[in-house]
């Protein structure tokens, strides 16, 4: 069951509505005048109306009493009265049940041809209000007066008739409206209803829930003779309008609570991104795990990748880096400053070797599993971070190895992936990196950049160059660190519900 606190402000809205149309809202007020008095009253001016000619006489009307049992009876035209099981819910004993055919009628609007139409006011013209006119975006058309065969006069209450529409319920405007929408007119001419009062059942599930299940289709809607059962629970006339006045203070309390609401919802939304965000960034700032005075420093790590590098070089297996630079500790010790213990600060070039992609021609590749893959851009990468293959090349076109970290830089730009395939093309979208530190901590690095890499993007496709990540700095734990807030990381995000 929900508490008011798991309440949607809708939810409290509807709930309102219900508690007011069935009596609950406000208490009853002995000295009102009962509702059988006023539908007695209705019954008495329709008679009248019809001896007049002004409304035609319905030889199945319906006429709801109570009778000494205190139950529910209903007589129909000359039938005999047939007691009334099975009503919506209990109802106070100074209210009473009413069918809606009985008291209202309605009438469908009239839709025009277009080619009547016009966007603006011209004498001779009116406007012709269509659902889309009581929303937040109206687009006024005006037609015509003599083809506006359906008008309302401001205050009229329309309701809506088909597919997602149904179930609206408006106060018009002076004007015509179009056959989407149904005007309410009643069967009496004095005020025994409250306007609002009807506005607030119409807007009740017991109204909603009729016409929504009645509705035949998006096309057909619903129609008068869908009201025929339709039971309204009619208070007193005093009554009806303390309802009213209760439900309007409640309502900036409503709109209220909604703001609040829709504010929680967006702070729900982007709560789990920037949590992640904000754990990647301790991370790289050493504040996420405790510092081990016994862990090898970061110094002399950089020393051993500085000579891995020059070996691999030599070799031919990574190209020479030469605005390759390193920052190193002076006898001031400046270069330590605010920096965890153990840690260093150093460029990344120092610490990857970094492989533009390339694009190939049409005839270089194809979708049919055979030789290398081929990466061409951010679709190759899934949510999960995981690589998506469609083309293959041949095997001669290789610039990315098992292990290394794929970057999208071109379009798309930040999407990151490991390379757990192997020997691969990327195309230029891609940089591919050989890291030689830990690959989980040089991506977590990677992912703090990304919105700096996105806002330094240039051009009308964005885009960064390889220098833009090289020339970044880092601050550097030592490896048994990198291990131990790269575990800390992925445990913290596993918990982060999306």
């Amino acid at each position: 069951m929900k508490t008011i606190k798991n309440l949607k402000a809708e939810e409290i809205r509807k709930s309102i509505l219900q508690l007011a149309i069935q009596g609950k809202l406000v208490k009853q007020d002995p000295n009102d005048e009962p509702a059988s008095e006023l539908v007695k009253r209705i019954y008495a001016e329709k008679q009248r109306l019809i001896k007049e000619g002004k409304i035609k006489k319905d030889k199945n009307e319906s006429f709801i009493f109570k009778g000494d049992d205190n139950c529910y009876y209903e007589k129909i035209g000359n039938s005999a009265p047939v007691k009334l099981e099975d009503l919506p819910f209990d109802i106070p004993d100074n209210w009473t049940w009413v069918r809606h055919n009985s008291i209202f009628e309605i009438f469908g609007g009239s839709q025009p041809p277009k080619d009547k139409f016009i966007g603006y006011p011209k004498e001779g013209y009116i406007r012709l209000y269509q659902i889309r006119d009581y929303g937040p975006k109206p687009e006024p058309v005006y037609i015509p007066i003599k083809d506006a065969h359906k008008v309302t006069v401001k205050g009229d209450i329309l309701l809506a008739r088909y597919g997602a529409s149904v179930g609206k319920v408006f106060f018009a405007e002076d004007g015509a409206y179009n056959v989407a929408m149904a005007k309410v007119e009643k069967l009496y001419v004095n005020d025994y209803i409250d306007k609002m009062f009807l506005y607030t059942f119409y807007k009740s599930s017991l109204y909603q829930s009729l016409v929504l299940n009645n509705s035949r289709s998006a096309q057909a809607g619903f129609n008068k003779e869908d009201l025929n059962s339709l039971l309204i629970p009619l208070p007193p006339l005093e009554e009806q309008i303390r309802i009213v006045e209760k439900i309007n203070s409640f309502e900036p309390l409503i709109a209220q609570y909604s703001i609040a609401e829709e504010r929680m919802s967006i702070l729900e939304e982007e709560f789990p991104e920037k949590l992640k965000k904000s754990i990647l960034q301790y991370a790289i700032e050493g504040k996420l795990v405790k510092q081990d005075p016994n862990d090898e420093p970061a110094s002399v790590l950089l020393e051993r990748i500085k000579a891995e590098k020059e070996r691999l070089i030599k070799e031919v297996k990574i190209k020479c880096d030469k605005n390759e630079s390193y920052i190193y500790q002076g006898d001031d010790k400046n270069y330590y400053e605010n920096l965890p213990s153990g840690w260093a600060k150093t460029f990344v070039r120092n610490i990857i070797s970094l492989t533009s992609g390339t694009d190939l021609t049409p005839d270089e590749y194809s979708s049919d599993n055979i030789g290398v893959p081929y990466l061409t851009g951010a679709s190759n990468i899934s949510e999960d971070d995981s690589i998506i293959i469609n083309r293959y090349t041949n095997a001669r076109y290789v610039n990315s190895h098992k292990d290394e970290i794929l970057l999208t830089c071109k379009g798309t730009i930040g999407k990151i992936a490991i390379n757990d395939i192997g020997d691969i093309h990327v195309a230029r979208q891609f940089m591919s990196i050989r890291s030689f530190i830990l690959n989980d901590y040089m991506v977590i690095y990677l992912k703090t950049i990304v919105a700096y890499l996105n806002s330094e993007a240039k051009s009308m496709i964005p885009g960064i160059d390889r220098n833009q990540i090289l020339t970044k700095e880092i601050m550097l734990p030592p490896i048994q660190e990198q291990n131990r807030i790269a575990y800390k990381v992925s445990s913290l995000l596993s918990q982060i519900s999306y």
